[in-house]
């Protein structure tokens, strides 16, 4: 019997359900894909494919339903041999995640999830990566908001400071006001830092004008707002309407631009994209930039129509919730699982990006981000440096707020989740009655107008040098590039796995031989993947050289 391209597993949960809506949305426009679902309910498996056949307006009658529970290796191990690639949405990964990966190997199949877990994750590599190498396939978690807009998000900066020729996947954006407050943020634990933020409707304002530059070759290097260069204001300045005519470059055709002052956190409609090419590895010979350093902010904002609707029916799934709890339970793991799949440290590189605690910046308050980011990112570079002895990126990662009290109010949550993930019981009655301790913030019945109504923001904020510049010398090249998107914790998240998963299908000529437990930075860098998640709602940009 012939393989089935994707097989979605744990189709009948929370986060399940939209990958198969997403799924059948993608197939209308991939002619020959084969897909089906699988789980442990035949019943529910059908009622699934009933529902998002309503919704996408497709007919998914005859889409395979196969049978299969994490507690049956057997029912797996079939699965898995029925599929290319299987897509793994059942969770918490630290529970039910390992035998589906051990099922995928043997089956030789290759594997793609949305874990945010890090201790799941790590734990996998340590496992599991010989092994998948031996098989020849690709082993890839963290493949939903947990954590491709950052983790691809580095690599989309640094092969735009680092290239010789300027070639991006999209244009410059206009001048963005960042004002997002409130509402869900992604999986994982981003969940945790901003489960109090859709209660209140105060804004905060990072950058009224932030100078826009059109960096590719054909465009002229002005800014489009008329603000200086690598200049960000930090107070509110009138935006001008005045179109800005500059000269293009010889035998160019004119361009014209106009300033656009930006209110609706929906992202801007967008040119055709060019062709995305990646630049060469730097060298020996110092041709190229280097970028040393990336600080990465995360906002996030409901629309204000929807806040009522939030509070009402809170802003959270419960099973997000839980891989929270089970993540703060097990954050002691982390550093021995560590010392074991990197005994070798990383040689020290100046200058050292230093480690904010809690400040404030562009009017907001901004707390490091304890989620999976870090991890991956860091397992990105650390992968590169050992294949290719490039330089690897620090990274650091803060979510911001829009006040003091927001603030306090989301550390005593954390406070709650650490003090009472302590002890056995505790622990259930965090996950048995999660709408009390998140304060209503956590429910089963969290609105799709809510969840389609929450956009997201992401700015990596790198430094480096230029090029033939001595790096002992201090960094001299900044550059800003932004990640944004509609609905992180479920829309964005599925996109970006269902992309992932036709990637590792169609794509593995370009992704490193032989396979391997493998970040979305290592596996994807050098595919379209970046492309492929720009046409479908999650933009890659660069707002600032």
């Amino acid at each position: 019997m012939s393989r089935l391209d994707l097989v979605i597993f744990g189709a009948t949960g929370f986060t399940g359900k939209y990958a198969v809506m997403e799924c059948a949305r993608i197939a209308k426009k991939e002619p020959g894909l084969t897909w089906g679902i699988a789980g442990r309910s035949q019943s529910k498996l059908n009622s699934v494919l009933e529902e998002a056949s309503k919704k996408t307006g497709e007919e998914l009658s005859s889409i395979p339903v196969l049978i299969a529970d994490v507690g049956d290796e057997e029912s797996l191990f079939s699965m898995c041999q029925r599929a290319k690639v299987v897509i793994n949405c059942c969770g918490p990964y630290r529970l039910y995640g390992e035998p589906v990966v051990a099922a995928a190997v043997r089956a030789k199949t290759h594997y793609v999830d949305i874990s945010g877990e890090p201790q799941f994750i790590e734990t996998i590599q340590l496992r599991y990566d010989s092994p998948a190498r031996e098989a020849g396939v690709y082993i890839i978690s963290a493949c939903g908001f947990d954590s491709i807009p950052n983790d691809l998000g580095v690599v989309f900066l640094e092969q735009n400071f680092e290239a010789k020729t300027l070639t991006y996947i999209c244009p410059v954006s206009a001048p963005t006001s960042l004002e997002p407050i409130g509402g869900p943020s992604s999986g994982g634990l981003l969940y945790a830092y901003s489960v109090l933020r859709s209660r209140h409707g105060s804004y905060m304002r990072i950058s009224p004008r932030l100078g826009a530059y059109p960096l590719n070759p054909s465009v002229p290097s002005r800014p489009l707002c008329g603000a200086p260069r690598d200049h960000v204001s930090l107070h509110p300045q009138p935006p001008t309407d005045r179109p800005q005519k500059d000269a293009a470059p010889l035998g160019a055709p004119q361009r014209q631009h106009r300033a656009v002052q930006v209110r609706d956190p929906r992202p801007l409609p967008l040119v055709p994209p060019r062709v995305y090419r990646a630049p060469p590895v730097r060298g020996p010979s110092g041709l190229q930039s280097t970028l040393n350093s990336v600080e990465s902010y995360i906002t996030t904002r409901v629309a204000d129509e929807q806040k009522a609707l939030a509070r009402q029916h809170g802003v959270i799934h419960r099973g997000t919730w839980e891989s929270v709890v089970y993540g703060v339970t097990h954050r002691n793991e982390l550093p021995a699982l560590r010392n074991k799949l990197y005994p070798a440290r990383l040689p020290a590189f100046i200058p050292k990006l230093g480690k904010r605690s809690i400040h404030k910046k562009w009017g907001g308050w901004c707390v490091p981000f304890p989620g999976s980011d870090s991890s991956i990112v860091y397992r990105t570079q650390r992968e590169l440096y050992a294949k290719t002895n490039k330089r690897p990126v620090q990274f650091r990662v803060y979510f911001q707020f829009p006040d003091f009290l927001t603030l306090v109010g989301v550390l005593f949550v954390g406070f709650v989740l650490v003090v009472f993930s302590l002890t056995k019981v505790t622990r259930n009655w965090l996950i048995q009655h999660p709408t009390f301790f998140s304060f209503g913030t956590v429910t089963d019945d969290v609105k799709e107008e809510v969840m389609d109504n929450t956009h997201f923001q992401i700015l990596l904020y790198g430094e480096g040098w230029g090029k033939d510049t001595d790096e002992t010398k201090p960094t001299n090249k900044k550059m800003v590039a932004k990640v944004s998107g509609t609905n992180p914790g479920y829309g964005a998240t599925v996109v970006a796995l269902l992309q992932s998963a036709l990637t590792v299908l169609q794509h593995t000529d370009k992704m490193p031989p032989p396979g391997g437990v493998l970040t979305t930075g290592v596996a994807f860098r050098n595919t379209d993947l970046i492309q492929r998640l720009h046409h479908n709602g999650l933009h890659f940009e660069i707002v600032q050289k």
